[in-house]
């Protein structure tokens, strides 16, 4: 099974040897809350979507491999978005 982050601007997927960890976002109300606002989730993510390691920070981790994260652990670091913007003079 594939993993893709949910994260908007995120696109990582999960593949063999990726290195990269993939959380699923809690299904208890509170919890689920914190990550849906500290990610800018759409409130009607899905049960099943996750989001990937690369938006939890070193501590958030109980193991160095980053495979299992604290119970507290709220993802935090959001991607680095560039935007475009066109301008045209007449």
């Amino acid at each position: 099974m594939v993993n893709t982050c949910a994260v908007r601007g995120c696109k990582q997927e999960s593949y063999p040897g990726c290195g990269i960890s993939f959380h699923r976002i809690p299904v208890n109300k509170e919890w689920r809350a914190l990550w849906v606002d500290a990610m800018n989730l759409d409130t009607n993510v899905t049960k099943t979507a996750c989001v990937c390691s690369l938006h939890f920070t070193d501590d958030a981790y109980l193991t160095v491999a980053k495979n299992k994260l604290k119970p507290q652990a709220v993802p935090s670091v959001l991607p680095k978005v560039v935007f475009c913007v066109n301008i045209h003079i007449l």
